[in-house]
């Protein structure tokens, strides 16, 4: 009778733990991400170096969530994003009062693998929408990425140039291959589906320069706007 009272016991602690294993997995989901960036940086430099301005980009990558309580969840994953900004400037040459001029526009493209971790809050609007907000940090590494400097010159005598070196090389004017932020979002959940507005800002000085010959200074910090579609897994 013991005995029999003992494997009675066992099965229900057995069942027990396996529906709790369920609930437990039943609270994550895996998922799919891709977004169109358009990239921009907070610089301060104390030489000319022309105007800064927007670059666009891409994301794209895996995301996973946990349900912490009802609609409140916890955001993850690892995704592959393309960052940077576009510099144009006009040199102009040293020699008379006819000097030919250059004008260039200087590329640089950062690419990163990033782990996000946010918050996120969903809120029912209608029969399986709901609208969704959340807010948390980033831990980016720079994986690869060029920067491209492209000069015309208004001569015909002066060739056209293109100069590349590698953005997380050691090259002076390359960039630390680490970077952190914060993170905000809003968007709209349709069954599996969902779509939102994503902001990024760089909290690290990524561009000091690397030689320390020069008494320049520069300070670099990303930021992000991207538009988002997103896929439920499971």
């Amino acid at each position: 009778m013991k005995a029999i009272n003992f494997m009675r016991a066992c099965f229900f602690a057995g069942l027990f733990l396996s529906q709790q294993a369920a609930a437990q997995q039943s609270r994550f989901s895996l998922g799919l991400r891709a977004g169109l960036n358009l990239s921009n940086a907070n610089e301060t430099i104390d030489y000319l170096d022309g105007k800064i301005g927007p670059k666009l980009g891409y994301q794209g990558g895996v995301t996973v969530e946990y349900q912490l309580y009802k609609r409140l969840c916890l955001q993850s994953g690892i995704l592959v994003t393309a960052k940077g900004t576009k510099h144009r400037g006009t040199d102009l040459w040293i020699g008379g009062s006819n000097a030919p001029t250059t004008t260039w526009v200087r590329t640089t493209n950062l690419v990163y693998a990033q782990a996000p971790l946010r918050i996120a809050y969903k809120f029912p609007v209608a029969s399986q929408i709901d609208i969704f907000v959340n807010a948390g940090g980033y831990y980016a590494l720079g994986i690869a990425g060029k920067v491209v400097w492209k000069g015309k010159t208004n001569r015909e005598e002066i060739p056209d140039k293109t100069t590349k070196f590698d953005s997380f090389g050691d090259e002076r004017g390359s960039f630390s291959k680490t970077d952190a932020g914060l993170g905000f979002g809003v968007g709209a959940t349709y069954r599996r589906f969902s779509l939102g507005l994503d902001y990024e800002q760089g909290l690290v000085d990524i561009g000091a320069l690397k030689d320390a010959a020069t008494t320049n200074h520069r300070s670099y910090k990303n930021y992000n706007f991207a538009l988002v579609l997103g896929y439920r897994l499971k």
